[in-house]
């Protein structure tokens, strides 16, 4: 069973914002994206594209 992490994401939250849809390679890179969002929360870090 894989695990999908996008019901706690902070782009589908709406805590950060993108210029582009960063969910496609999300899903492909095994949600590589949102862990390194919550890495950049946690070191209170901003992430706008």
């Amino acid at each position: 069973m894989k695990i999908s992490y996008c019901d706690k994401c902070p782009y589908k939250l709406g805590l950060i914002k993108m210029l582009i849809n960063p969910c496609p390679k999300c899903k492909m890179t095994n949600y590589s994206t949102y862990k390194e969002f919550i890495k950049q929360m946690d070191k209170g870090e901003k992430h706008e594209d």
